[in-house]
């Protein structure tokens, strides 16, 4: 087995950084915080949102990593990201209650890490065993598999 150095900065490193963030997500939850959960859940729907604008963007690649959106650039992203993906993105916004939002986190964090393989240049992404496991953890502990 090969260790695996990930680049500070470089999108696998930022899906790590969330699912890292998912799981302080799932201690708050389990202390009946549901704003400091709900925190965790937004930072990630906003890290998302940037990398779909990344993707219709492909100029600006890199650039958005960890950075947020400004109103214009999601006034950008409206008109510009693909229906099937503006709807899964926006299916996943509800975090009314708890369980909406443990079911939102999932699917964000899905989404989020389908974006980061399909962005990564350093070709990681989800393909590390430890990614892997890790998503597939988190899913589990949100109810979403």
């Amino acid at each position: 087995m090969s260790t695996v150095v990930v680049e500070p900065g470089s999108s696998t490193h930022l899906l790590i950084g969330h699912l890292i963030g998912a799981t302080r997500y799932l201690k708050a939850r389990r202390r009946e915080q549901p704003i400091t959960s709900w925190r965790f859940a937004v930072a990630t729907a906003n890290a998302t949102a940037a990398l779909l604008y990344d993707r219709v963007h492909p100029g600006s690649q890199g650039n958005r990593l960890g950075q947020p959106l400004s109103t214009r650039e999601y006034l950008e992203l409206d008109g510009e990201v693909s229906d099937p993906d503006r709807q899964k993105f926006l299916a996943a916004l509800d975090f009314s209650t708890p369980d909406a939002m443990n079911r939102g986190l999932a699917q964000i964090l899905v989404l989020f890490t389908e974006l980061t393989t399909v962005e990564s240049p350093d070709g990681l992404g989800a393909s590390t065993l430890a990614t892997r496991r890790l998503l597939a953890f988190l899913t589990a502990e949100l109810g979403a598999t």
